[in-house]
């Protein structure tokens, strides 16, 4: 990571002061400039180079590092002000790293102190910043408190298992898909199969009659009331009988009164 004096200097460099302002504060431009340092190691360690432009381009609020001055178009490649001294260190450290690493570790361990002190020393400075009213701050601690949200994950196999015919289970699972987006659709699609399965077996319904599971997605809704789609079939055969009967009959005195066997 560049070392431009990042300890001490950093902070009070006038240009990291102007970037902090245009990406909105210190902790946002130096998360900024924690990428791009990575970035720019890459290259440096590999020819002393600098960011080829099109993979600069890609950073995060590359052109306000640019107008800040943070970095220095150079044509081709990209330098960070300071890399060359900085990066020359960082391969220094490597080296010395090979050899213990005991203060490569002590140099890291202290950076991560003093970013995380900066990173506290802003949410501090915006907290006292807020209202101090005690309606302010209850509307604020319940907006912050975690909600746990539930996430809807249908079975929708277990309906499948419940109908009462096990034919067309594929185009009847997608349909469920596109359908049911809610608890409630799910409930109701479960009561809508309980009461057809209750009524093909109170009507002794033949399997041949019964809806695949895909046509019925098509209307389940007719059956979330129990009384929708059910009939009187004893009283329907009756009635068809008598018609059949009558029928006869009528048929009979008709060939009896014209002479036909």
């Amino acid at each position: 990571m560049p070392r431009i004096n990042i300890e001490d200097e950093l902070w009070h460099d006038a240009r990291f002061k102007a970037f902090s302002r245009k990406v909105g504060s210190e902790v946002m431009a130096i998360g900024s400039l924690i990428v791009a340092w990575r970035a720019a190691q890459s290259y440096f360690k590999v020819n002393k180079i600098g960011i080829p432009v099109d993979q600069f381009k890609l950073l995060e609020n590359w052109e306000m590092m640019l107008e800040c001055r943070m970095a220095e178009d150079r044509g081709e490649f990209i330098y960070f002000n300071g890399s060359a001294k900085a990066f020359n260190w960082l391969l220094g450290k490597s080296d010395f790293g090979k050899l213990g690493g005991i203060e490569s570790a002590r140099v890291k361990r202290g950076f991560v102190e003093i970013i995380d002190k900066k990173v506290k020393q802003t949410q501090a400075d915006s907290s006292r910043l807020q209202p101090s009213s005690s309606s302010s701050s209850s509307s604020s601690n319940s907006n912050t408190k975690k909600k746990t949200i539930v996430a809807f994950a249908p079975d929708f196999e277990s309906l499948y298992q419940s109908y009462p015919l096990k034919k067309g289970k594929m185009r009847g699972l997608k349909q469920c898909g596109i359908q049911i987006t809610t608890r409630e659709d799910f409930d109701s699609l479960s009561k809508a199969i309980l009461n057809y399965r209750e009524d093909c077996r109170k009507n002794k319904t033949e399997p041949k009659y019964i809806k695949h599971f895909s046509t019925f997605l098509n209307e389940w809704r007719d059956w979330t009331d129990p009384d929708v789609g059910t009939v009187n079939l004893n009283g329907v055969i009756k009635q068809k009988r008598a018609d059949i009967e009558q029928i006869d009959r009528e048929m009979d005195a008709y060939k009896k009164e014209n002479g036909i066997l």
